[in-house]
Formats: C-alpha cells, sequence, structure tokens
C-alpha cells in the first residue's frame, strides 16, 4: 500500500486547505470567507444564476448555500428576486455594493494568484487543470454509480419511466 500523503486525495486536499487557509486570512479584514468569495465570484461573471446553478457551480450544497447567501444578503452583496416565470426558482443577483466587493478582494488576492502563477510553469499549470477536471468527472460518475437519483436505474443511471 502507498502512504497516504502521496495520494492524489492527500496532495489535493493539503494544497486546497492550504491556500483556503491563506485566502481567508487575506479576506478577513473584509468580512468575508474564501467560499463566500467563489460565490461572489460566480455571480460577477454572469447577470444572475439560480440557486440551484450557483450550488452545482460552486460545488456547494444548497443548505450550505443558503445560508451563505443569507450572509451575503444582509451584506448587501446579492440580491434574490423569484423567477419571472418559474417562482418556485430563485435567482441571486450581485448588487452594485457586491461588485466593488468582488473588485477589491480580487485585488487582495493578487499575492495569492503571483505565487500559485509562479509555482510551476503554464505548461504543468494547463496539465494539472485538465488533470483536474478529469479526477473531478470521474468522481462525479463514480457517485452517480454508487448514488443514483432517485427513479433511476442503480445499473443504467436513466430515468424510469411514469
Amino acid at each position: 500500500m502507498k502512504p497516504f500523503n502521496q495520494s492524489p486525495a492527500h496532495r489535493l486536499r493539503s494544497a486546497y486547505l492550504r491556500m483556503h487557509r491563506v485566502t481567508n486570512r487575506i479576506f478577513r479584514p473584509f468580512g468575508v470567507t474564501a467560499d463566500q468569495y467563489v460565490v461572489l465570484r460566480l455571480l460577477a461573471e454572469g447577470d444572475s444564476l439560480s440557486q440551484q446553478e450557483l450550488a452545482s457551480l460552486a460545488a456547494s450544497d444548497p443548505t450550505t448555500l443558503g445560508r451563505m447567501l443569507d450572509l451575503l444578503e444582509q451584506k448587501q452583496f446579492v440580491a434574490r428576486r423569484p423567477h419571472e416565470t418559474d417562482r418556485r426558482t430563485r435567482l441571486v443577483f450581485l448588487t452594485d455594493e457586491g461588485r466593488r466587493m468582488v473588485e477589491k478582494l480580487y485585488e487582495a488576492a493578487l499575492p495569492i494568484r503571483d505565487t500559485i502563477d509562479s509555482a510551476v510553469s503554464d505548461t504543468t499549470m494547463k496539465t494539472l487543470l485538465r488533470g483536474l477536471l478529469q479526477l473531478g468527472d470521474a468522481c462525479e460518475k463514480l457517485d452517480l454509480e454508487t448514488n443514483p437519483p432517485v427513479g433511476s436505474s442503480p445499473t443504467t443511471g436513466s430515468t424510469a419511466s411514469v
């Protein structure tokens, strides 16, 4: 058995936690966490997203995202409104104050981006990012195989006809 500290799972977790700690420390004076920044950045890239879309993009569960949005709404960084045609769907928007905060946080995170960019070559970074996507896809496939959505067949993953 290979030592655990040489496994991809351990190395990914270790790198992520180190980056997360540094990011939280840099963002602390702004009253924003690294996880909240992810949500703000995703919203800054478009006009609005449904809470479900945002949870998926942020790799967050809906309950955690909902609590995070409550905090960001209290700070007036985001606003939530019902979808125009689907009242079950709530859309999340970045406010003007939220856009200003994203810009401040983006600038504050420059040392992190510089450190990451200088740690490996462009070629290695492209390979790493491609590998991370492949690992994520493989884990998502395994998740679906071992925990199929309600109403789907455990062997095929296809939705049962009604």
